[in-house]
């Protein structure tokens, strides 16, 4: 591990897994449990340091950046909302057990770690941002719309489950663009 100032932590941008993605250095998420939209990992908050993935600390920050770039993301977009329909705070637990899966349970946002069985590594949905934004996604709507989550049609839970692609999608995309700026000197890439 690296040692840092103390602010900066290493993360992935976008899905672990995917193509060419690689570990960025950014600032560590600030008032995470402050509205709007406040939310808390849960567990003991590491010091903010360059963790290597695969690791608790690592996770931790991680699963917190992604969070937080949902959280700016809806801050900005939803002026005046900013409250989880079960309160003020939202928890998101990194490992609530073995399983390649994640929810949002109306009490928290559950990430789980489980083997892959065809390449032997261990997942941790929660270090995904994709996978993390998608389910501060649902909590997002059921906090605008309620009523949805209980309704006993097929065409309401699709909806939900697109609900979540977009938010996991626009939430990265816009938070990505404005880092963007501080990623690219870390990386070899050249925009002319």
């Amino acid at each position: 591990m690296d040692e840092a100032d103390g602010t900066r932590i290493r993360v992935f941008l976008n899905d672990p897994a995917g193509r060419g993605d690689r570990l960025v250095e950014v600032d560590a998420p600030q008032a995470m449990d402050e509205s709007p939209w406040a939310f808390r990992v849960e567990g003991t908050a590491p010091p903010p340091q360059l963790y290597e993935p695969d690791t608790a600390e690592f996770l931790y920050w991680q699963l917190a950046a992604a969070l937080d770039r949902g959280k700016r993301f809806w801050a900005r977009r939803l002026p005046g909302r900013g409250t989880w329909e079960l309160g003020r705070v939202l928890p998101a637990v990194p490992v609530a057990g073995s399983d390649l899966n994640a929810f949002y349970d109306r009490q928290a946002l559950r990430f789980f770690r489980a083997v892959d069985e065809k390449t032997g590594n261990v997942v941790y949905s929660g270090e995904s941002p994709d996978v993390s934004l998608h389910e501060q996604g649902h909590a997002v709507l059921d906090a605008i719309r309620p009523d949805l989550w209980d309704a006993p049609h097929f065409e309401v839970a699709a909806f939900h489950e697109g609900f979540g692609d977009f938010a996991a999608n626009a939430a990265a995309a816009v938070t990505a663009m404005s880092a963007g700026s501080a990623v690219l000197p870390q990386t070899s890439i050249v925009l002319s």
